[in-house]
């Protein structure tokens, strides 16, 4: 798991050499990515599931969760988000029963979010699938 998530790419847009592999084939490319997306979101479901076995500690899931809404480049991509959303949605009930779990949701988490949101929807005129 661990090799697995420091794997993970730290942008979702093609790299060069997926271009270059998937050169004129554009539906390749799209298929290609979205499976590169479904990993990673399966991937934050499978974290969120050791977490709820007990095989990582709450400070654990903190560090994934911060690196994740803070990377290092700045920009937070929009997968982020969603693998963040998705870990939350995994390990929400069981992560606020824990004292430091809850105050990092209080915080951080969910205070992070409504800037990410607020930063993406200025104005608030769309919708997102994930709502603060």
């Amino acid at each position: 798991v661990q090799s697995e998530y420091e794997k993970m790419p730290r942008s979702v847009k093609p790299t060069a050499e997926q271009r270059e592999k998937f050169a004129g084939d554009t539906e390749a490319l799209d298929k290609e990515m979205l499976h590169q997306k479904k990993r990673l979101l399966a991937n934050m479901k499978f974290i969120g599931h050791l977490y709820l076995r007990n095989l990582l500690s709450v400070k654990v899931i903190v560090k994934v969760f911060q690196e994740l809404l803070e990377p290092p480049a700045g920009d937070v991509e929009e997968l982020w988000i969603n693998c963040a959303c998705e870990l939350l949605t995994t390990i929400g009930h069981t992560f606020d029963s824990d004292d430091n779990g809850k105050r990092f949701m209080e915080n951080f988490l969910m205070t992070k979010l409504a800037e990410l949101k607020n930063q993406a929807n200025p104005g608030g005129r769309h919708k997102s699938r994930y709502t603060t």
